[in-house]
């Protein structure tokens, strides 16, 4: 192969390469968008059913939660603190939850 095809080919690979790149991180912002939007509206749930401390705590079912909240919690959900269990039935914290929405706050300036 001569230098110049060589070079053709290295150029091209460069550009793919930084395509894939731009690609992955709109692929990561729109899913953490979606994330989001997701915890926001469970967070939603929680206040219109009223399950804002641990005397009204309740269940996953009760709260209409997918099953999936349960292995959430147990993971970086539950991590947060945001949500807390009390015997399998499960409340927001608000205050928690403020201090994380002033933490990422601080982060943003």
């Amino acid at each position: 192969m001569d230098d110049s095809f060589t070079a053709f080919i290295k150029a091209c690979v460069q550009t793919l390469e930084r395509r894939l790149d731009a690609v992955e991180s709109a692929a990561m912002f729109r899913r953490r968008e979606e994330i989001r939007e997701k915890l926001l509206e469970v967070i939603a749930r929680f206040r219109e059913k009223g399950a804002i401390s641990a005397e009204r705590a309740m269940t996953i079912e009760e709260l209409a939660l997918p099953a999936r909240f349960q292995e959430a919690m147990k993971r970086r959900l539950g991590q947060t603190g945001i949500f807390a269990e009390v015997n399998g039935k499960y409340y927001l914290s608000e205050e928690r939850l403020k201090e994380v929405q002033e933490r990422i706050s601080s982060r943003k300036h």
